[in-house]
């Protein structure tokens, strides 16, 4: 029996009427859900966010916020083996949240809003199984939309929330680099973090990650060895349905997507030679002519200075290019990228490192530093930790969460207050006993 996703708005759940999308296992192609928003009231899960899920929320100290997202977290926790996710800065900011995933991957995040929903206050999580509809034309200038997505439809958003007032959150493209310092060598501790780093990073979640690594740059002293490498270690990877025990990559989410990486390969073979994988359809572990499936893919840049498409456009799959350049001219190419969201860089000599953060911390959110002394110790470059900075400048969409506090800056309103120091202590106590 098919499973139709229900959206959760003014406190209950409703069921699309009519015109509801078809979500499908991407390895199969088999019908799994039907999700729609039509019949819902925009405005009226609107207000009700506003006035009763806000003040509910704010009614509750910081502490009591994170032991709201601490029990969800439990509970999400208790479910590790069918989800991960995170919605904590808004409600530790004191934001009603109204959740709108991707509609064709919109399983795990239903599963996520079923799980959190009877922990929190009313009103203070909606969730949209669905298109938006006419909401964003409702927004205002208390209000904030946090968007991960491509560029173009970034730059549609600035444009129409710009008039209304309402914040706007942005991760966007990010052709995240990973460099080889010239100090490092086949057979070293760096050497084999390096490889592991970013083949993993290539091809976790078959590439459809934020931080999946885009861009590879080594010297020509090392060209052969790192191609040889990573052509190795990728041709191992198993390709085909999850559900199968022995597949180490699946397929890519949809069709469409799948159209767009075969199409993105081709536009980076102009520039640069495939030297495993490529856009042809990989032999799947899955059933004959099914599935959304491409092979780890590796580009070999033919000129790294003249390229254009490889620091300008993402491939959103398993595809990343690597750069050839002599040492001091690393930090220029990964600066060609415009911004991004993570840039690691993989050495022991403290000085090459020193010149290359510096160089290229101004166009990251993160930079990490993989050597000897963390190999082994380390989840790698692709993972983001509640702790840091999680967005990037220029291409990346030029936002920013997590990171401590500094992830509920966009969810806050600082103002002055100015009187009276007596009438200033009893209007805002909090703030007498953190001077004190």
């Amino acid at each position: 029996m098919m499973v139709t996703l229900r959206s959760y708005v003014e406190d209950r759940w409703v069921e699309g009427q009519g015109g509801l999308s078809t979500l499908v296992n991407p390895a199969t192609e088999e019908p799994l859900a039907r999700a729609g928003t039509s019949g819902i009231d925009f405005g009226k899960s609107l207000d009700h966010a506003r006035t009763r899920g806000g003040p509910a929320l704010r009614e509750l100290t910081f502490a009591q916020r994170g032991e709201l997202c601490r029990a969800w977290s439990k509970a999400l926790h208790a479910a590790r083996d069918e989800l991960s996710e995170k919605a904590a800065t808004a409600l530790l900011g004191g934001m009603p949240i109204l959740s709108k995933p991707a509609t064709s991957t919109a399983l795990v995040a239903h599963r996520v809003a079923e799980i959190g929903i009877p922990l929190l206050p009313k009103g203070s999580f909606g969730f949209l199984a669905g298109s938006t509809g006419d909401l964003l034309d409702r927004l205002g200038p208390q209000d904030v939309v946090a968007f991960t997505g491509s560029s173009q439809t970034a730059n549609k958003l600035r444009e129409q929330l710009s008039r209304r007032g309402a914040r706007l959150n942005v991760e966007a493209d990010s052709l995240n680099a990973a460099v080889l310092g010239p100090d490092v060598h086949p057979g070293s501790a760096t050497w084999d973090l390096f490889v592991a780093d970013v083949v993993r990073d290539m091809t976790q979640k078959t590439g459809q990650k934020c931080t999946a690594v885009r861009r590879i740059f080594a010297t020509s002293a090392q060209k052969q060895e790192v191609r040889d490498a990573l052509v190795e270690r990728l041709s191992a990877v198993r390709v085909g349905d999850p559900a199968r025990t022995e597949v180490t990559m699946g397929p890519v989410s949809t069709a469409d997507q799948l159209r767009d990486v075969r199409a993105g390969i081709g536009r980076l073979a102009k520039e640069a030679e495939v030297v495993v994988g490529g856009d042809a359809p990989p032999k799947a572990l899955a059933p004959d002519g099914k599935g959304y499936f491409v092979a780890p893919t590796l580009l070999v840049a033919r000129d790294a200075q003249a390229a254009r498409a490889i620091h300008e456009d993402e491939v959103f799959g398993p595809v990343a290019t690597l750069c050839i350049a002599e040492a001091d001219k690393l930090a220029d190419l990964v600066r060609r990228g415009g911004g991004g969201l993570v840039c690691s860089a993989f050495s022991d000599d403290r000085d090459f490192l020193r010149k290359l953060v510096l160089a290229v911390a101004p166009y990251h959110g993160r930079i990490y530093l993989g050597s000897e002394k963390v190999a082994g110790q380390t989840f790698g470059p692709g993972t983001v930790l509640p702790q840091l900075v999680h967005g990037g400048p220029g291409h990346a969409g030029g936002g920013e969460e997590l990171g401590g506090t500094r992830g509920m800056q966009l969810y806050s309103q600082r103002v002055a207050l100015q009187g009276d120091r007596a009438i200033l202590d009893a209007v805002a106590p909090m703030l007498a006993k953190q001077e004190a």
